[in-house]
């Protein structure tokens, strides 16, 4: 039974800066209605269906009253957390998917389950289907372990053409996951969240809920309409409820600071009920005297870094990032930093944008970002700032809008060259000295994007061998690590455990290797004269997994794995004397923090 929460504290404000915004985070939101309900062709489904990279689902189709979803070939897989209100242990025999789907042709489906543990079986048949849309269940067996991640796969008989040269078996509208879930209309996400009036209206006995870790000073605050609660769980600890009093609902995270924490609205009610403006507040700090803003912004992005690869981060690990290291003796390391997804195109539009996903909209590979988000670039050369970018990701380029404002993009990636930031770096490097040299007075915006621990994971042999002794093992090459891991996430092949460690020593290679181009690029600032004077921000897009729920890669969950990235700002006037903070933040948050401290205008776009 949950705990009541105590009496909402001063610090329990609607006065204090939004860290976290439950509507503009929708995305990450679970719908519980009668079961987990995932509600395909939603932004919200991405994080089931392993995003938009290498996934085995085409885009969403859109009709009038819902999204849907096409399978590649015969057949698609999700991964789920298997929950209920209230239940723990493992399941019983009450428990039962529901999918609704429109066959293409004659059809038949074998459907699978696979536990946290990686032991798939099939646990049942739909052996006839009815012409259009219907609803069919089946019994999800004894014994799964409740709270755990699992993962549901349909295998059709056949494949047929579908609309732009595409084959499929089925179009799926939701498959609902849940203990006595029937097979009742569900309550939308789409309809429950108004972005305009920053509202969250839910139906009967429906809840969301979302993951999150909360910073020190940190409480929760929303106005209500009707009788809604929240419950607070953290993941080692009982369940905390706030209830409503005086048309709002305050309750101070102190107590939660420093832990993950699962965070859900609900409705016990016969009735609807609105959450007004709900979001995680910090208590505004005084503003204090500082030195000038920065003549220069770098920002200094690793492509697939997760945070607990640092030791500033995970002192347990043994992954060497000296440079980092030092540099963090003189700037701010924010002790949890989150990303807006689990691959590089989102990631990457909420940082240039200062937009959450929902609203920039970059989600899947064909979207470009709207011409009315403000760019990086855009930003600073309105406010007369040189700008460049220099990025050897491939989305990260002008093919996706990233470029605009830029008076210079490179990206290698693009123009089929060396993308090792060996190769990126110099370029960069002339580029800014020619700005102190030519045009000392005008301030330069200069944006890296590294890709060294992206794959291939290929790090100098010098560099592996302070993580492995020997040559490629097994199935795994450095060159050929893009494609394994493809083959991987289909599930076609998997690792044994001398390959799983030489290909996340690989990994660690890599990381290492950037981190030594970094100092280069440290000492660079140095020479020029102009590091007191440059604001460094170092940051990741996404993390990678390497096997810690029997998955490989990125753009195939949100485990912390891969939405912790490291995020460290370092601008000597105001941060040398170097300091953890552990408030969290995200990477929506770069922009308008570099903007404030350039002193530019904060465009009305911007979210973070």
């Amino acid at each position: 039974m949950a705990a009541e929460a105590p009496k909402a504290a001063e610090s329990a404000t609607f006065d204090g800066a939004v860290s976290f915004d439950f509507v503009d985070n929708r995305h990450l939101a679970h719908n519980y209605d009668d079961g987990l309900l995932i509600d395909f062709g939603a932004a919200s489904s991405l994080k089931y269906i392993q995003g938009s990279w290498n996934s085995p689902w085409y885009e969403g189709t859109k009709e009038a009253a819902f999204s849907y979803v096409y399978p590649k070939g015969v057949g698609g897989s999700l991964r789920f957390p298997l929950i209920a209100p209230g239940v723990t242990g493992v399941t019983d025999d009450s428990w039962t998917a529901v999918l609704r789907l429109k066959p293409e042709g004659k059809q038949k489906a074998d459907i699978f389950f696979r536990a946290s543990n990686g032991e798939e079986k099939k646990i049942g048949s739909i052996n006839e289907m009815a012409d259009g849309w219907a609803t069919y269940s089946v019994k999800i067996p004894t014994g799964y372990t409740i709270g755990q991640e699992h993962m549901l796969r349909v295998h059709f008989a056949r494949s047929q053409p579908i609309a732009g040269g595409r084959k499929s078996a089925a179009a799926i509208d939701w498959i609902r996951i849940g203990k006595g879930s029937t097979d009742k209309e569900p309550a939308r996400i789409a309809a429950a969240f108004d972005p305009a009036k920053k509202s969250i209206t839910l139906a009967p006995g429906q809840r969301f809920s979302w993951y999150t870790m909360p910073g020190k000073g940190q409480s929760f605050a929303s106005k209500i309409q009707g009788t809604p609660t929240i419950e607070v769980t953290p993941h080692d600890g009982a369940t905390v409820l706030a209830s409503p009093e005086g048309g709002a609902i305050k309750m101070d995270f102190a107590q939660f600071a420093g832990k993950p924490v699962r965070i859900e609205f609900v409705n016990a009610s016969s009735a609807p009920a609105e959450f007004l403006s709900p979001a995680l507040r910090a208590v505004q700090a005084e503003k204090i005297a500082r030195a000038a803003g920065p003549k220069y912004v770098l920002v200094w992005l690793i492509d697939t870094l997760r945070a607990d690869h640092l030791s500033l981060y995970n002192p347990k690990t043994d992954v060497k990032t000296p440079h980092l290291v030092e540099f963090a003796k003189t700037a701010d390391v924010f002790q949890s930093g989150t990303v807006q997804g689990n691959s590089s195109l989102p990631t990457s539009a909420s940082i240039f944008s200062a937009a959450y996903a929902p609203n920039h909209g970059m989600i899947t590979e064909k979207a470009k970002l709207p011409a009315d988000h403000t760019t990086f670039g855009e930003a600073f050369k309105k406010g007369g700032w040189a700008t460049a970018l220099f990025s050897s990701n491939g989305y990260v380029s002008n093919s996706w809008g990233f470029a605009r404002g830029f008076d210079v993009e490179v990206n290698p990636i693009r123009e089929n060259r060396p993308s090792d930031t060996e190769y990126l770096w110099p370029e960069a490097e002339a580029w800014l000295k020619k700005q102190v040299t030519e045009n000392p007075a005008k301030p330069a915006l200069l944006y890296i994007n590294t890709v060294d621990p992206h794959v291939p994971y290929d790090p100098p042999a010098d560099v592996l061998a302070e993580y492995y002794k020997g040559g490629p093992v097994g199935k795994v090459s450095p060159r050929g690590t893009g494609q394994l891991l493809h083959d991987m996430a289909g599930g076609k092949i998997s690792l044994n455990a001398e390959e799983a460690k030489y290909m996340h020593a690989l990994y660690k290679g890599e990381i290492t290797y950037n981190d030594v181009w970094f100092g280069k690029m440290l000492a660079s600032l140095d020479a020029m004269g102009i590091r007191d004077q440059t604001m460094i921000i170092v940051t990741s897009d996404h993390g990678e997994e390497f096997g810690e729920y029997g998955k490989y890669g990125h753009g195939i969950s949100v485990n912390q794995e891969l939405v912790d990235v490291p995020f460290i700002i370092g601008y000597k006037p105001w941060t040398g004397t170097g300091k953890v903070v552990t408030q969290d933040v995200e990477v929506v948050d770069i922009r308008p923090t570099v903007l404030d401290a350039a002193g530019l205008e904060r465009p009305a776009s911007v979210q973070g």
